[in-house]
């Protein structure tokens, strides 16, 4: 039986759980912060980017220096390209 949740099936576990039960400022403000919170974890999900060109599979531009060990993120949205 497994026991542990990867990366993906736990930000998809709390995707699901974000449904506000009263609308004060207060609940808004908590599912806007849970909301950036996943997206910034998605980000630090490994995709490779596409083989012609280098484009980043998020936002879809160059991706130029990919063979840099130390790029390993677009610099435009953020995403994290290699291992």
């Amino acid at each position: 039986m497994k026991t542990e949740l990867t990366m993906e099936e736990s930000l998809n576990r709390e995707k699901g759980m974000i449904f506000p039960q009263d609308f004060s400022e207060k609940t808004l403000l908590s599912v806007a912060h849970s909301r950036n919170c996943i997206e910034a974890l998605e980000k630090q999900i490994v995709k490779q980017p596409h083989t012609c060109g280098s484009y980043c599979p998020t936002c879809g531009t160059i991706v130029l220096g990919t063979e840099n060990p130390l790029k390993k993120y677009c610099e435009f949205c953020g995403q994290r390209l290699f291992d």
